[in-house]
């Protein structure tokens, strides 16, 4: 499924700018030992396999406090409120870079919001978002 998206998106992605780095989303890491992998990682490095630009994969969800921080059992205001304890595993990888951040579902734009803080914070100079999936809320 995932080569399949990773060419939809390629047929349909209008980028404004040129990208320097590609970077997933973090799910909540209980997601990802439930699941046995980082989907949106598998996802964002076929992508760049098939953009040519470079794949890092070091935006992380901070493990504890276990309970809480996880976005989809959260109603709007409190996805909204909702602190993801993001942190870069490397801050000098995305210093001076344009950076195309790929999420798979936006219900609130928390999430991706969060992201595109934490990069720029850390010296990212252009964040550009693609979200496979829109929430109705």
């Amino acid at each position: 499924m995932a080569k399949c998206l990773s060419s939809l998106i390629l047929e349909n992605i209008d980028l404004s700018f040129e990208v320097d780095l590609i970077i997933p989303v973090p799910s909540h890491p209980l997601e990802e030992i439930k699941r046995g992998f980082s989907h949106m990682g598998y996802l964002t490095h076929l992508l760049s396999k098939k953009m040519e630009i470079t794949f890092y994969n070091g935006l992380r969800r901070k493990m504890f406090p276990l309970f809480g921080r996880t976005q989809k059992s959260l109603s709007r205001p409190h996805r909204i409120k909702n602190n993801l304890h993001l942190y870069l595993k490397e801050t000098n990888l995305v210093k001076n870079k344009k950076v195309l951040l790929i999420d798979d579902v936006t219900t609130t734009g928390s999430s991706i919001k969060a992201c595109a803080d934490i990069l720029l914070k850390n010296g990212a100079k252009k964040v550009q978002v693609v979200c496979l999936g829109l929430t109705p809320y």
